[in-house]
Order: C-alpha cells, then structure tokens, then sequence
C-alpha cells in the first residue's frame, strides 16, 4: 500500500505481482475505488485491512519520499491491532526506492531484495 499525506491506498506495483508473482489482495465489499481522471484510488482504513486479514503489510511511504511529514509505523501497526488485524505486520518499505528510483535494473533488483527480505524475515 502506499501512505501519502497520512491517508493509505492500495498499491498494485508490478515488482510485487508481476515480477514476484504475489496475488493481488481480493478487497472486501466495504472497500471502494474511486476513478480521478484516468486513474483509480483504493483508499484502505485500518478497518478495511483487517478485513483483508494480511499477514504482511508492504508500504511505500509517498510523503516521506517527497519530504511531508513520514508515516508512524508504530501507529499504523496499533491501529491495524485495535481494528482487529494483531499478526498483520507493517514493512515499511524504503520510501525512494519505491517512489523515485527510476526503475532501471539496479532499481529492480533493489525492490526484489526489499520485497524478498521482508517477506522472509516476517515469515520467520
């Protein structure tokens, strides 16, 4: 998911589902997208993320990267806990990797080892 401007939105990057081959999250019917010009958003709550039950929560913190004021990953996994997804844990991902790297294949890799590491060491 991506964090921006203390709002969380759902991230479809293809590092994660067409290189790492990790399925899509299917989203529950509280859940809505929202079309803003060409592109669709995915606003996801706490709540909603719950409902989903992940056991992983990857974000790429937008306002980091740009230099606005960074998630609370601390406050995020509290508020996952108080909405009933305890075992969810939070990766935060590194914000300009994510959000600024231009996507060459130093890049690619780079987002492969991050993804990979953090799901091995969550599984642990």
């Amino acid at each position: 998911m991506t964090h921006n401007g203390g709002n969380l939105m759902l991230n479809q990057h293809p590092v994660v589902h067409e290189v790492l081959e990790i399925d899509a999250l299917e989203m529950p019917d509280s859940v809505t997208s929202e079309k803003r010009g060409e592109r669709t958003f995915t606003p996801l709550s706490a709540d909603a993320i719950s409902e989903i039950n992940p056991d992983v929560v990857l974000v790429v913190d937008r306002s980091a990267a740009i230099g606005d004021e960074p998630a609370d990953a601390d406050a995020l996994t509290q508020a996952l806990s108080d909405a009933g997804a305890e075992k969810a844990q939070v990766v935060m991902l590194t914000p300009a990797l994510w959000y600024l790297s231009g996507g060459g294949l130093q890049s690619l890799r780079l987002q492969i080892e991050e993804v990979s590491s953090a799901l091995n060491t969550t599984a642990n």
